[in-house]
């Protein structure tokens, strides 16, 4: 599964975080692409923490079916 992730046009991202609903970190890309991949794992929820450039963090639930 693919996400695009669409932020502000005069913010870049920097990085994405993915954990599951227990808080573990199960994935962490340092990048200014504006997708993610989550073919890799599992059905379920979880959190996408997307880090900017000006230091903002933005939590989102995202729901793999």
């Amino acid at each position: 599964s693919m996400f695009n992730i669409q932020v502000a046009k005069q913010t870049r991202l920097t990085a994405l975080s993915v954990f599951d609903l227990s808080g573990k970190v199960i994935l962490k890309k340092y990048t200014e692409l504006n997708t993610l991949d989550m073919s890799q794992h599992v059905k379920g929820v979880y959190v996408l923490a997307i880090e900017t450039d000006n230091g903002e963090v933005i939590k989102k639930r995202i729901l793999k079916h």
